[in-house]
This record gives structure tokens, sequence and C-alpha cells, in this order.
């Protein structure tokens, strides 16, 4: 088949992207033609895989590509990756184009656990109806967890059998455990975005200062990115960290290469992720792969990437989360045994089992056009 993933914008770090780049090199290794549009990439691109570059105006842009590859027999289905759905609806009401769309969580989902302030009503009040409009226009919706296709089915009042479920994957040759390089149950690691609804400022204001005082000499790195749109947030948060006295144990490292986040996955005792909400968690299958045992909020997706009290452990509250962390530095082979357990239950998620699973939809849309 001829695929064309498309994305909302650039092909950079983060869980839509991984998940399209990781996709893309499954599908292209299945045999398959795969390009990706989108407006630039800050991310290594798969052998076998073609990168498009659409310059503004996208939406426009995308028509327009979309149009010429279907009218020169280029393309056999288009795959929208989240927001991007609404950049590819003119190509299915004016021509047609068949048209899958991966939800990786609501716009509801994502506004229920934001500041709430006028830019965050503007913009997912915008993006709820570009959203609610592509899953009854796409020939099939894909949601990445049963979490996102209930939410989805709810909000855009979209029939549940309308939604097929097929999780993010984790390529286990790029995530994998090197070895005992483990430090001294002390060093904790974060990974995502700096992002209000990744909970970290509750993180800092109520769970760390806790660890401080239960687990002498803790570190916590925390990777990601740090976007302009939460400027003000990154701020006060660097702010809070030096206002109660963790300076010496929490650590903002920014984003990193994918080579020294593997190194940062090895040499750490326990992942911890602090988010309110999360459509599955890809960075959870990560730290999973490379046998960390794992501490979560149990909510959303992420009760559906993690095996609760083998690969790691869900709590409710900030103080459940401080117990749990402290509980497992202090506890060596428990942690072992469920960096072990983690890393079984990281092996289902095979991205060559998802490209096959993604590739029956794909099958059926177009037989259906037929």
């Amino acid at each position: 088949m001829k695929v064309c993933i498309v994305l909302g914008g650039y092909l950079e770090t983060g869980g839509i992207q991984t998940q399209s780049v990781e996709l893309s090199r499954a599908l292209a290794a299945r045999g398959h033609e795969v390009r990706i549009l989108c407006m630039g990439s800050r991310m290594p691109i798969p052998a076998g895989v073609m990168v498009d570059v659409i310059e503004k105006p996208f939406t426009m842009g995308v028509f327009s590509r979309i149009r010429r590859l279907y009218r020169e027999g280029e393309l056999d289905i288009v795959h929208a990756q989240g927001c991007a759905g609404f950049n590819v609806m003119l190509n299915r009401i004016f021509q047609g184009v068949p048209f899958v769309l991966t939800l990786h969580s609501t716009a509801v989902s994502e506004y229920k656990v934001s500041q709430r302030t006028f830019w965050d009503k503007k913009y997912y009040a915008t993006f709820y109806l570009e959203e609610a409009l592509s899953c009854h226009l796409a020939s099939a919706v894909i949601a990445v967890s049963e979490y996102t296709a209930g939410a989805a089915s709810r909000h855009y009042f979209l029939g549940r059998e309308r939604i097929t479920v097929i999780p993010n994957g984790i390529d286990s040759s790029r995530f994998k455990d090197d070895g005992p390089c483990r430090k001294d149950g002390r060093a904790v690691l974060m990974v995502g975005r700096i992002d209000p609804r990744k909970g970290y400022m509750e993180f800092v204001e109520h769970v760390a200062p806790m660890l401080v005082k239960r687990v002498p000499g803790i570190k916590i790195d925390i990777v990601g990115d740090e976007f302009s749109n939460y400027r003000e947030y990154t701020e006060r948060l660097k702010r809070s960290v030096v206002d109660k006295g963790l300076s010496n144990n929490v650590k903002f490292l920014g984003a990193v290469p994918f080579d020294e986040l593997r190194q940062r996955y090895n040499s750490s005792d326990l992942f911890l992720l602090a988010s309110k909400e999360e459509g599955f968690g890809i960075v959870l299958l990560e730290a999973q792969c490379c046998g960390l045992p794992v501490v979560a909020f149990n909510n959303s997706g992420i009760r559906e990437a993690v095996d609760n009290g083998r690969s790691g452990l869900l709590v409710n509250t900030y103080e459940e989360m401080a117990d749990a962390v402290a509980e497992l530095m202090s506890d060596d082979k428990r942690r072992a045994e469920m960096g072990a357990a983690a890393r079984a239950f990281a092996a289902r998620f095979s991205w060559d089992s998802i490209a096959e699973q993604v590739e029956k939809v794909y099958e059926r849309v177009i037989n259906k056009g037929k």
C-alpha cells in the first residue's frame, strides 16, 4: 500500500511524533510505501520513509499535496495523527480520499486538566470543533487506548463500534536494558514536555518535598522540551524548586538526544509520571522496556500502559505517590522484580504487531471503498 501519514506540525520530540515515526518505520519494513507530510523535521527519518515538508498555509498545502498524490496514483490511504485530521478533511469531502484518523487524546479530556486560561479556552474550543468534524468525516477512527475511545465516543457523539483501539508501540531494539548500570536506589527519572497537563508543578509542591525527607540524597531528573507557550509556567515551576530548597535534588535537563535519553533510562532506578491525563503514555513503555519500574497516577490511558502491581505502581494521591517511590527505593529486590516484569509487559507492544493491526484497518477502509 501507498500510505501518507499527516502530522499537524513539526516532526520533533513528542508522543504523537514518536508514534508517527515508529509506525512509519514498521510499515516500511512490512513492504509499504510510506511518506510523512509535516511542517518540517527535527527527528531522524527511518530508512525507506519519505518526508514532504509543507509550507504555510499548512491546511491548503496539505490539501494540494494530497490531491496531487491521489490523482497521480501515489497514495492509497491517508492516515492523520491527532489534530491533523482537520487538515485532510477537504480531501475527504471533495475527492473521497480514504482517511484514517488516530486519536491520541481528546480536546475535552485535555481541557479538563489544563490551566483553563483564556488562551486554553480559545485553543480547545477550536480544537474540539476540528476534532469532532474529523471523527465524523474519517473513514475509520483509531484510538490509542480504551480510555481515549470512550472519551471520543462520549464527547463527539461517535458510535463506539466506529472506533478501533490500537495502542502505541515500542521498539525493543532501541529501548533496551543495557545491563547493571543502575545507581544506588536514589535516581528517579521523569520524561515529558514542560506542560501543566504533565503535573510537574503539583509534583514539585507536594511530592518532591516528601521524597527529599524520606529518601536521603534522592536525585530527580526531568527530561523534556520547554515550549514558549508555557514560558511563564516553566519559570514559576523552576522558581518553586528553588523556593522549596529542592535545587540539589530536582534538575531540569531540557530535551536531550536519543542516545542520552536511553542512557538516562538505563542509569535510573525508577520512572515517575505525574501526568493528570494521558491518552496512553508512550514514555511509560520506553521506561519499562529499559527495565524500569514505574510509579504514576491511576488515571486515564495510563492504566492501560502499566501492569499495576507487577511492572509498576499506580496511585491516587500525592501521599500515595511519595509512599510508592520511597517504598521501591528502599527495596532493591522488589525493584529488580518489577523491572523484569516491566520488560516482559513492554514486549507485548512491538511495533510490528501494532503495524499489523493498523494494516487491517487500512485494508478494511480501502476494500469498503471499492
